[in-house]
């Protein structure tokens, strides 16, 4: 017995922007870190000065959104993990900016950007007919569909053998039934008679046997299998006459058939050939090396300054150092601990010719500092890398992709050659005049 205490309309969808701050579970100081982090950020955001897309750019720990303002596709209830939805939900003001909230992936900050009811009827009907089909309650739309089918293919059951079945066998299970069919006598007892085919118990037998999963079902065994193996006689039935006689569904049949066959060739010759022929990528790749090649590198540790209050401290850190991953870690350690909001740091061997901030440095200089972007970098510099060939692990995704383009060209190039295909301009034009009026 269900009580219903309450109700509340349906929210409708809304659209959020958020801020993440993740969390390490293999680190035990990263709870810490991001709660302190999460919370600084929040009092950054209630300053009026404050550019929300400027916070999320710098300091949002989701890649996918991070550099779009935070912004997430429109939601509705049931569509997120629940503490998400939650705070979601609860902002009622476009603009408002919800507290600290902990989930599963981190923390989060969510500011609402729009908010709308729930859709109409009409554009929802799709959707909900879809989820009808998956509920329980589609089993009758099934009954009335075998009712109609019965109707059409004068489907004429034999209900005095049918009940004499159902007697002789209702205590045994699925796998019992066929050695109690045999056991009993009962393999040509008539079940049903369809389109001037009869059906026996030793058909509905073959039926089961074929069947690898098992019926939950509050009837007996034999009930369940013997509705299900009507079904699916009418249903073939059914699939028989309109492959015969609707020239719509075969067209469509055809469609698909000659899909698949192109799926099925597309993945043999290029798509799965490209992943896993190994011996043909680095060919593909020796072959095209001129397309796979480093520009300029120079191992690079940049500093971009947040807060300006803190600039001595770096500045103190960094100046007169040589480039190190000790200088690097201990660097970064101090900003977490201490100061997690106030940097943002950028380390590795980088092309520089066209990074924003690399294309500005003096390279005879190991410690130097550029303003650009409306921001001070601080930027520690290593050994540099004169442009040359990448190594094929270096770039391997992309030799993949590139490899698979060919692959495709060259079958498409084969198959024009054997398949050569002539179009009669006349009735092209007049096919196109046709679907245009």
């Amino acid at each position: 017995m269900i009580k219903v205490n309450d109700k509340r309309p349906n929210p409708g969808q809304v659209r959020v922007s958020h801020i993440l701050v993740r969390i390490d579970e293999d680190d035990p100081n990263s709870e810490d870190l991001a709660r302190r982090k999460v919370a600084d950020i929040y009092a950054e955001i209630q300053k009026e000065s404050t550019i929300w897309e400027n916070i999320v750019k710098n300091y949002s720990e989701d890649p996918s959104s991070s550099q779009n303002g935070g912004m997430l596709p429109w939601f509705s209830v049931g569509s997120m993990i629940p503490e998400f939805e939650m705070a979601a939900f609860s902002l009622t003001e476009i603009g408002e900016v919800s507290p600290p909230v902990r989930t599963k992936y981190g923390y989060h900050i969510l500011r609402l950007e729009e908010k709308k009811p729930i859709d109409s009827f009409e554009n929802l009907e799709d959707n909900i007919r879809s989820k009808i089909m998956r509920d329980s309650r589609s089993t009758m739309i099934q009954s009335q569909v075998m009712a109609i089918q019965k109707a059409r293919y004068n489907f004429d059951e034999n209900e005095s053998s049918v009940a004499n079945l159902e007697n002789e066998l209702k205590t045994f299970t699925k796998v019992q039934i066929p050695g109690a069919v045999a056991a009993k006598g009962l393999d040509d007892e008539e079940l049903f008679t369809l389109q001037g085919t009869t059906y026996t118990m030793n058909d509905l037998v073959s039926f089961i046997q074929e069947q690898e999963l098992s019926i939950k079902t509050k009837t007996t065994a034999f009930d369940a299998w013997y509705d299900r193996f009507t079904a699916s006689i009418l249903n073939q039935t059914e699939e028989a006459d309109i492959l015969a006689n609707n020239k719509e569904y075969q067209m469509l049949l055809n469609e698909y058939h000659d899909g698949i066959l192109l799926f099925s060739l597309m993945n043999q010759e290029v798509w799965q050939k490209g992943i896993e022929d190994s011996v043909g990528q680095k060919v593909f790749f020796q072959e095209n090396i001129q397309n796979y090649q480093w520009d300029d590198r120079v191992n690079a540790f940049i500093v971009k300054v947040l807060d300006i209050n803190q600039l001595e401290g770096a500045r103190t850190r960094l100046k007169g150092q040589s480039y190190s991953q000790e200088v690097i870690d201990a660097f970064e350690t101090n900003n977490k601990q201490n100061n997690p909001l106030a940097f943002q740091t950028e380390k590795g061997l980088i092309e520089y010719k066209q990074h924003p901030v690399l294309s500005k440095i003096n390279l005879s200089e190991n410690y130097q500092e550029i303003e650009t972007n409306g921001h001070l970098h601080l930027v520690l510099l290593g050994d540099q890398i004169p442009a040359g060939p990448k190594k094929f692990n270096e770039t391997r995704g992309l030799v993949i992709k590139d490899y698979q383009e060919a692959l495709e060209k060259d079958l498409l190039e084969q198959l024009r050659s054997k398949y050569p295909v002539e179009i009669n301009p006349k009735v092209k034009e007049e096919a196109f005049i046709s679907l245009n009026q």
